[in-house]
């Protein structure tokens, strides 16, 4: 973490920026407060608009809305692309509180690089 201070719940991506926050809910906002999704007591989780865009399991590994493995959540909350490569980390959060930001981590991963990319 590089000697930064998060907190319990911090969603932090690859290059050690926070992004975001979950809850022990399973809520999970951005950097500046804004609801990004959620997981539901069954593992699934949702968009900020509702809409199923994967799910979670017990053991961590997290699938997109069409049932395709994407990645894992390891126990110490570091979440790992279906490559193995590190997407992020969810600071001190159990794997079902923590799956939803996750799966959102991995989606937004490529939104951000592609928005950077475009020089947004």
């Amino acid at each position: 973490m590089a000697g930064r201070d998060f907190q319990k719940g911090d969603v932090v991506d690859r290059i050690d920026e926070l992004i975001g926050h979950v809850n022990p809910e399973g809520r999970v906002t951005n950097w500046a407060g804004g609801y990004v999704g959620r997981v539901r007591q069954d593992g699934v989780v949702f968009d900020f608009n509702e809409e199923r865009i994967g799910h979670v399991t017990a053991n961590g590994n997290l699938f997109d809305w069409s049932g395709t493995l994407i990645g894992r959540l390891r126990d110490d909350g570091h979440a790992l692309d279906h490559g193995g490569r590190e997407a992020g980390y969810i600071v001190a959060m159990p794997v079902f509180q923590a799956g939803a930001a996750a799966i959102l981590l991995l989606i937004l991963r490529v939104v951000r690089t592609r928005s950077v990319e475009r020089g947004r």
